[in-house]
This record gives C-alpha cells, sequence and structure tokens, in this order.
C-alpha cells in the first residue's frame, strides 16, 4: 500500500523535539533575564511545561486536563523557592499552547492527503477578538515605545527613566505592560484550543472535574491556614484582616475562583441521575463553601448571591411547569400551591433559630467574610441614613469609589484610546497627585470595564461587551431552540450551569479586575470555553437542526468591513502615537500642575555632570545623550555648545536638540568653537519642559589614553540662558 505521510514517524519527533527546544530557549532567557534571576523557579517551571508540551503533543486533551488542574494550585508563596508565582502558569500555558499547535500540525503530516489542516472558531466571535486583539496589540507597543522614551528614534541608548511621581522606572513599566498583554491575550488563545479541543461532553466532564479536584486541595491548604499556620503562602496584611488565599495569589483571587465554580458544582449535582454521584458532588461542594467563607470577598458573595438567585428562578420555573404537567385540576395546584408555602416558612423559621441559637454571633464573626459583610451593611445603613445615599455607598466601597473616579478622569482626557493598555495603575499615582485627592494609595482600578474604558477608550468597552453579548447571545439561542423543540435533557444542566458562572462573573467584575489575575483569567475563559464548546458538540451531534453558531475554519472579511476595521485600526493608531508622544510621554508628563496651579511634576535628569572651571568660564560636560527639566523664564533659550575632542576629529559633531519629544533644532558643530545655538521655545510648552541633547559620536578619556576618567563625553555645555 501506497504510503501518503509527508514524514515518517522518526522524523515526526525529532520534528516535534527540535520546536520544542527553540520555543525552550526563547522562554528559558525569558525568565533568566527579565522575568525572574532564580535558577530552581527556571528548572521548576520548565520541567513542567515540559512535561505539558510531550503530554499535548502526543494526547493534547491529556495535556489540557492537566493543565486545568494545575491553573489554581501554583499560584501562592508556599511554594518553596518561588518568589513571582503569578507567572508560573502563563509560562505553562505557552507549553500546552505549543503542544497543541505541533499536535494539530502533527496529525496533518500523519494523515496527509485525507484530512484538511484547519481549525474551527465561531465566525463572528473570532471577528471580534481579532479586532479587540488589533487594537490590544498597538495599544501594547505603543506604550512600550512610550516608557521606552522612544528609543531608538530620539535618544542613542536607553535610558531607566521615572514614569510617574512615584519614581516607577520604564524598565518595570513595560515588563508590566508586556504581562498585561499576555494576561489578556492567554485569554482568547485559551477560548480557541478549548474550542478546537473538546469534542464531546465527556471532555468537558473530565475538564471540569479536574478543576473541581484542584479546587479540593485549596480547601486542604486554607484549612492548614486557618488551624495551624496563616502565613504559609500568605502575607501579613491579608493574616491580620483574617483572611486567606489558599493557593491562589491572594484572598480576592480565590474570591473570583470562587464566584466561577460554585454555578459548576451545582451544575454536577444537577447533572448526575445516580444518587451517590449526587452525595459525593454534593460533599464536595460544602468543601468548597470553605473556601468562600475564608476568602472574605464580598464581591465574591454578591456574584455567588447572584447566581443563586439564578438557580432559584430556574427551579421555580421548572417546578411550576412540573406542577402544570402533573396537576391537570387548579385544585390540586392550589394544594401543591400551598404546602410549598408552608414548607418554605418552616424551613424560614429553622434557619432564623438556627442563627440565635446554635450560631452565636461570636461563631459567625470568626467567618471573615460574613463578618465583613455584617460590618459593611451596618456602615452601609449607618451613612445612608445619616448623609445620604451617594455617601452610603462611599462608606461600603472600600475606596473603590476614588479609583472609579480616576479611571473616568483618564477615559475623559483619553476617551479614543485610553491611556495605554496596563497602564491605569501606572498612571494613577499622577491622577490622585494633580486631583489633589488626599489619597496616595495605588491600587487597581476596582471594576474590570472601567480598567479597559480607561486603558483601551471607548473601541475597548465596546468591543468586550460586544464579545460578551455574542457569547450570551449563543448559549441563549441554543436554549430557545430547545424550547422551540420542546426538549430539554439532563446534560442542558451543564450549560446552565456554565452559562450561570459566566454572567455571575460579569457581575462580580464590576466590584473587582479579578482576571488580571492570571488564575481567574485562566479559568474565566475556561467557563466560556467549555459554554461554548458544549453548544458546538451539541449543534454537531443535532446535524443542522441546531444553528447556534457560525462554525468556520476561517475569518473571511468583507471589503467594507476591511475599509472600517482599517480605518478604525489607523485612527487608534494615529491618535494614540500622538497622545504618547505628547501629553502622554515621560517628558510631558514631568509638567504636571494640580488643580491649583502648583507645580507637582517630577524630574528625569541624566547625562549632564558636575560644572567644572576652564580659562574660558564654567561649563559642564555632557554624555553623548542628556536630558534635564528646565522652568519656563521666557519664549527663547541659548544653548551654547562646544566640540572639545581633544584632536581633530575626522567626523564633524552634530547635535539635535529636542524640547520634550519635540525635535526642534539638528545642526553640525564647529571644531573646538564655542556655538551659541538660539531656540524658539514652543507654544505648547508648559510652565516646565524637558531639553534633551543627542549627539552623533562620543568619546572617553580612558579609551583615548588621555586619563584614567572612564566618563563617556559628547560635548561640552555652559549655562542655558533665556533671552527676549
Amino acid at each position: 500500500m501506497l504510503d501518503n505521510r509527508l514524514v515518517s514517524p522518526k522524523t515526526l519527533l525529532i520534528l516535534k523535539v527540535f520546536i520544542f527546544l527553540i520555543f525552550y530557549i526563547i522562554f528559558f532567557l525569558y525568565m533568566r533575564l527579565i522575568v525572574e534571576d532564580n535558577l530552581s523557579l527556571i528548572v521548576f517551571v520548565h520541567t513542567l511545561m515540559f512535561i505539558i508540551y510531550i503530554l499535548s503533543s502526543y494526547r493534547i486533551k491529556w495535556g489540557l486536563y492537566l493543565f486545568i488542574f494545575l491553573i489554581p494550585l501554583l499560584n501562592f508563596h508556599a511554594i518553596p523557592f518561588v518568589r513571582r508565582p503569578r507567572y508560573i502558569i502563563l509560562f505553562l500555558f505557552f507549553g500546552l499552547f505549543l503542544g497543541f499547535l505541533v499536535n494539530s500540525f502533527s496529525n496533518y503530516l500523519v494523515n496527509y492527503p485525507n484530512k484538511k489542516y484547519s481549525f474551527l472558531f465561531d465566525s463572528v466571535l473570532m471577528k471580534l477578538i481579532a479586532v479587540f486583539t488589533g487594537i490590544l496589540f498597538l495599544s501594547c507597543a505603543i506604550t512600550i515605545f512610550k516608557y521606552s522614551n522612544f528609543y531608538p528614534f530620539i535618544t542613542n541608548d536607553y535610558h531607566n527613566l521615572a514614569i510617574n511621581v512615584n519614581g516607577t522606572g520604564s524598565t518595570g513599566s513595560m515588563i508590566w505592560t508586556i504581562r498585561y498583554f499576555y494576561n489578556y491575550f492567554i485569554g482568547f488563545l485559551f477560548l480557541f484550543l478549548i474550542f478546537n479541543v473538546i469534542k464531546s461532553t465527556k471532555d468537558i466532564l473530565h475538564s471540569i472535574i479536574a478543576i473541581i479536584s484542584a479546587s479540593m486541595i485549596s480547601v486542604g491548604v486554607v484549612l492548614y491556614q486557618y488551624f495551624v499556620n496563616p502565613y504559609l503562602g500568605n502575607v501579613r496584611h491579608w493574616v491580620q484582616s483574617g483572611r486567606f488565599n489558599a493557593t491562589f495569589t491572594d484572598p480576592n483571587a480565590l474570591g473570583g475562583f470562587t464566584i466561577l465554580l460554585f454555578p459548576v458544582f451545582l451544575g454536577m449535582i444537577l447533572y448526575f441521575k445516580k444518587w451517590y454521584m449526587r452525595l459525593i458532588f454534593f460533599s464536595l461542594f460544602l468543601f468548597f463553601l470553605i473556601l468562600l467563607l475564608l476568602a472574605g470577598s464580598r464581591s465574591a458573595l454578591i456574584g455567588i448571591s447572584l447566581a443563586a438567585v439564578i438557580f432559584v428562578v430556574l427551579f421555580i420555573i421548572r417546578g411550576l411547569r412540573y406542577l402544570r404537567v402533573r396537576m391537570a385540576s387548579w385544585r390540586k395546584r392550589k394544594k401543591a400551591l400551598i404546602l410549598s408555602i408552608i414548607i418554605f416558612i418552616i424551613l424560614c423559621l429553622i434557619l432564623t433559630i438556627a442563627y440565635l441559637v446554635i450560631f452565636q454571633k461570636e461563631l459567625i464573626s470568626k467567618s471573615s467574610m460574613i463578618d465583613r459583610t455584617l460590618k459593611s451593611v451596618e456602615t452601609g445603613i449607618y451613612h445612608f441614613s445619616k448623609y445620604g445615599p451617594l455617601e452610603g455607598l462611599k462608606s461600603i466601597s472600600n475606596y473603590r469609589y476614588i479609583f472609579w473616579g480616576q479611571a473616568m478622569e483618564m477615559f475623559k482626557d483619553y476617551p479614543v484610546t485610553g491611556v495605554g493598555q496596563g497602564a491605569y495603575i501606572l498612571q494613577l499615582p499622577n491622577y490622585l497627585l494633580t486631583e489633589r485627592t488626599g489619597f496616595s494609595q495605588v491600587d487597581y482600578s476596582g471594576n474590570y470595564y472601567l480598567q479597559i474604558l480607561s486603558e483601551l477608550g471607548l473601541p475597548g468597552i465596546i468591543l468586550i461587551i460586544s464579545i460578551f453579548f455574542i457569547l450570551i447571545k449563543r448559549v441563549s439561542g441554543y436554549f430557545i431552540t430547545r424550547r422551540r423543540s420542546k426538549t430539554f435533557e439532563n446534560k442542558d444542566w451543564i450549560l446552565i450551569s456554565l452559562s450561570v458562572s459566566f454572567i455571575a462573573m460579569l457581575a462580580g467584575l464590576i466590584f473587582g479586575p479579578h482576571t488580571n489575575f492570571d488564575e481567574i483569567q485562566l479559568t474565566f475563559w475556561l467557563v466560556i470555553g467549555l459554554m461554548i464548546a458544549y453548544v458546538k458538540v451539541q449543534q454537531i451531534n443535532s446535524r443542522g437542526n441546531i444553528k447556534t453558531l457560525k462554525i468556520s475554519n476561517c475569518i473571511r472579511f468583507s471589503l467594507r468591513e476591511k475599509l472600517s476595521l482599517s480605518f478604525i485600526l489607523f485612527i487608534f493608531f494615529s491618535v494614540f502615537l500622538f497622545n504618547s508622544l505628547t501629553t502622554l510621554s515621560i517628558n510631558v508628563n514631568q509638567n504636571l500642575y494640580d488643580r491649583k496651579g502648583n507645580y507637582v511634576g517630577w524630574q528625569n535628569n541624566y547625562g549632564f555632570y558636575k560644572e567644572e572651571i576652564s580659562k574660558e568660564g564654567p561649563f559642564s560636560w555632557a554624555a553623548q545623550d542628556a536630558s534635564t527639566v528646565i522652568e519656563k523664564k521666557g519664549d527663547k533659550i541659548i544653548v551654547p555648545i562646544k566640540d572639545a575632542y581633544p584632536e581633530e576629529p575626522d567626523k564633524e559633531l552634530s547635535v539635535k536638540i529636542f524640547i520634550d519629544n519635540l525635535l526642534v533644532e539638528k545642526t553640525a558643530l564647529d571644531y573646538n568653537k564655542w556655538d551659541n545655538i538660539e531656540i524658539d521655545i514652543p507654544q505648547m510648552v508648559k510652565d516646565h519642559f524637558t531639553l534633551t541633547l543627542v549627539f552623533n559620536r562620543s568619546w572617553s578619556p580612558k579609551e583615548l589614553g588621555i586619563n584614567n576618567d572612564t566618563r563617556v563625553f559628547g560635548g561640552q555645555v555652559r549655562k542655558i540662558v533665556f533671552i527676549e
């Protein structure tokens, strides 16, 4: 028989190893030089990544289940030699996705020409994600260049400048920006992977069982923290607040996780028909509730309460339908309704007695969540009754209203583009100071939607809401089809629970951008991926009876869509680049003033050495790049510069002079003569401006054998003076 395979199994194995080694080296260098200078951590992470890659490249579902199991477990500080655990799961995802790509491509090579090499996705959803990713990439790239002070387009060398009034450095800010680009992007990649890997309801169940199994380990850790050592993987601030993080970055991340898994547990209890399976998952659910109580997250309580209300409404609707079918006469319905009311009243009385007699307040207060909730309610009622609804909201918001207000201020200043992807928390110190809020704490925006609005402007928030709307539309369309056909399968409880989890998280995100944590972002998009994969599986199995998803293997934009997309991206790019060169740039931001007109900016001064005296008078050596902040005292300045190279050079010295980021002068200097360069200060400059000198060449006394001075010189500069 003729073998049509493009490659042999041995060649395919070599190809897989070769591909892995290439990316392994890239990830190793990234972690070694940028993320974490910790050899033990690097070995640990790369070993796990290698295991996941090998599993994924041969059996992608095995790799996926292992990765899902690890999502909640590698994010706290109790892991030996780990100082920055939030990066671990991110690198493991790289291994998973690389294995997924290699697995898909190798299957194509082995089965050629009988199998097409293609992926599946919902075309409408993927278009929105593609546009959002494009805006995200542009915002990330320009933000990085902004923090590098547009090196190499302005200066010869990179300088680690302070980018805000708190002195946050450029290098750390760029790493922060890249990290949050990955945080957004991995969610979309995870959705794409799940949609293509999950082939049946059984695969969805295995994925859910993997995440539930991991949550039980988290329960064990949080119980150890509560009864034995509260500082295991936790920090003093949270311990003193009576809050625990289990295996998560902090208690807020744990709270976000409980929002997502609470409905999933209920769905599993309802899905299984056998009593012992329901008993097993109900028992696990009771243990899971410990995480909710000890996390102390009020936003988690809100999200879970919403999920509980949705399930109660669903039970009532299904109960009424059951009564309508089973009890034809009104007399029987009336009796059943009266009996249900009596049972409900009895349950309420039992719970009230339990609260007053069995569970005394001292015992209840041991739960951080209940204690914080009761105090919040008491505080809110007091301030509401005495000062009004606005003060009542402020009193229970834990300063969220301040962060919300600053996010809105950023949006008002930059409605088209926002302040840059991941830049809210970096710009916040400047806004707090200029607004004179009297508040200096730096934290996240306290609201997922306001964070996107402040960082990516109107295009970002419109796109992300559109993505969520399409997801809801796809699921609701499935249930509408089921209702029309008057069919409801017990396994549909899986989709109901995933959908409720998604909706509850959307509500929880109003009170905190929980997806900033990689483990919550991945769990959130795991829920979304399983939710859409379930609809896909049922649609494929229905043989055309269900047409909810627009399943395709390619993205095709119409001419109108291409033109519109190009226009949107061009406008976003142009406006954000202009803003980054002007009011959002490091140089211009040093001109900060508060609302009363007081100067509150910071100053990045570099490249100008200590003043010296020569026969010609005082001067300062300037490095090849030199910058300083000057108070404006006129409309024109004279910058005296001299080419003081020890011997006549072969190449003339030229200098570029920037005011803020605007090139105002470029001139060649005469050798060994002072050039008094007159510069008109641009009208847009405020009371302070950044002057930057960039020379085309430099020299060092030690390199020329003059002395042991290792300083690098560009030219000599005298005192800069203003003239009328």
